[in-house]
């Protein structure tokens, strides 16, 4: 079914915050029904913070589907993805918007990269049908998102890991506790107080091996800006949660999370490696296992990708692709050399030459 481009709406490159506003009502309701955090306006508008971001979201009038997507390298591509790596999608009310923005998209004529999206998605088959045969199309596998299934926690944290894991913990605890007292807190702070403890955590991560390695988020001036600003504003929603593990009173453990769709996104961990010998990471883990199950949470949702450390808690992963889709025209062919080679794999590079 073909629609003219009359149905379409678009922000402008670099939309401010305050022109996201306009497509609150119909992005909210859109949201509502994906269980992700990342798909909230809050995410976008958060990520106007990011240096050199060029926004082009596009959304269908009636409000029925809406593309969150940036200008980068040549192609359009799902926002804030290539940045800070966790899933983005399409949103959609129902099939025939989600086809009619899809429609949209091809009609543009422009390389697009949905980088990393859930291998459930209809998102990367509906493309594939609006893009047709006008285009090159290859969907690929992505680091999968691994999650813990709070029902498996009934008998309590532990219960997931193996002997010997579970063993480790309880000699981290008894460690722990010969080094001074133990206390676990799991916040939920208001946005007077979130700045300051936001700034604790932060802390905690850099005297890890991310300090060590200049990776930490307190030294990462393109992200730095963005976490504060989106954990400031999920603050005044009611949905930030910071944990910290602290010994005699020194916070040596963290974790940066929001609670959304009845579950606990973990954003970032850190601990200080100055105490590593107590495992303080994992006592902390463990303890928001054992709070989050009794609070009446679904899971908890670790992002990044599968490391050995999530293993050893679960081995449930919710997987993950790319999608891209390269019209037949010649300003596709540098996009398509790069995601080739960086991201869709050999064999694409092979199919195009």
């Amino acid at each position: 079914m073909a629609h003219s481009t009359a149905d379409v709406a678009a922000l402008r490159p670099g939309a401010t915050a305050a022109e996201l506003e306009r497509l609150a009502p119909a992005w909210d309701e859109l949201a509502s029904s994906l269980p992700s955090p990342m798909q909230q306006l809050a995410w976008l508008q958060a990520a106007v913070a990011l240096p050199g971001l060029s926004l082009h979201a596009l959304a269908l009038d009636d409000g029925s589907a809406v593309a969150p997507l940036e200008a980068r390298q040549g192609r359009l591509e799902a926002a804030t993805v290539s940045r800070l790596y966790e899933p983005v999608d399409l949103l959609w009310r129902d099939g025939e918007a989600l086809g009619r923005l899809a429609d949209a998209l091809a009609r543009l004529r422009v390389p697009l990269l949905l980088r990393r999206v859930p291998a459930a998605s209809p998102s990367p088959r509906a493309l594939e049908a609006a893009y047709g045969r006008r285009a090159i199309t290859a969907v690929r596998p992505q680091p999968a998102l691994p999650v813990l299934e709070l029902a498996t926690c009934s008998q309590g944290a532990e219960a997931v890991l193996n002997r010997g894991r579970r063993s480790d913990l309880r000699r981290a605890r008894r460690l722990a506790g010969e080094l001074g007292e133990v206390e676990f807190q799991l916040l939920s702070p208001a946005p007077a107080d979130a700045s300051r403890l936001l700034s604790v955590a932060l802390d905690v991560e850099a005297r890890g091996w991310k300090g060590r390695a200049g990776t930490a988020l307190a030294q990462d001036a393109t992200r730095l800006p963005f976490y504060r600003r989106y954990t400031l504003e999920r603050a005044a929603a009611g949905a930030l949660r910071l944990a910290f593990l602290r010994i005699d009173g020194r916070p040596v453990a963290m974790q940066i999370a929001v609670e959304h769709a009845n579950s606990l996104w973990l954003l970032k961990i850190g601990y200080d490696e100055a105490f590593a010998r107590c495992s303080p990471g994992q006592l902390l883990l463990a303890e928001v296992i054992r709070l989050s199950a009794t609070g009446g949470l679904h899971s908890i949702e670790f992002l990044g990708s599968a490391a050995p450390w999530t293993r050893e808690w679960t081995r449930v992963e919710r997987p993950c692709v790319a999608a891209a889709f390269y019209p037949l025209r010649p300003r596709s062919a540098l996009p398509l050399a790069h995601d080739a080679g960086q991201i869709l794999g050999r064999k694409l590079a092979a199919r195009s030459a």
